[in-house]
């Protein structure tokens, strides 16, 4: 009788693991403005509401950086423009701080020129130079 060969072993299908890509998230910036009155630096109600917007928006828990930019209207000296620029932002980083953000996340600074604009402009466009511009650099990893 004629032998019989063995039976070739069943295929068993082999896992080759994929090579994992890393995507690295580029940080993403974000825009957020509050306003003050003419010669202020504490909030009015609503520049108050503006900062607790920032706060609400949720993206200072994922915030790498925060650089808070103070900002005047022409009006004043130049000097005066400066020191009441950083007030501002000083103002604004202290409720970001009250919120929880840690301190050296956060940089309060003097826009510089602080104070652009002509003294021909109207009341709203000098309104929208009395701010602070938070910009806040957020990843999620």
């Amino acid at each position: 009788t004629p032998k019989r060969l063995p039976s070739p072993p069943e295929q068993q299908a082999v896992s080759i693991p994929q090579p994992v890509v890393a995507m690295r998230e580029e940080p993403k910036q974000v825009h957020f403005k509050v306003h003050f009155r003419w010669g202020w630096s504490r909030l009015d109600e609503d520049g108050r509401k503006e900062a607790e917007a920032v706060v609400a928006s949720g993206l200072l828990k994922d915030a790498k950086h925060i650089e808070v930019a103070g900002r005047t209207d022409p009006t004043g000296s130049r000097k005066f423009n400066e020191m009441l620029a950083l007030r501002r932002a000083e103002t604004v980083k202290a409720v970001l701080e009250m919120a929880g953000i840690p301190a050296d996340r956060i940089a309060a600074v003097a826009q510089s020129p602080c104070c652009d604009g002509s003294m021909a402009a109207s009341k709203a466009a000098m309104r929208e130079l009395r701010r602070t511009d938070i910009e806040i650099t957020v990843t999620t990893k």
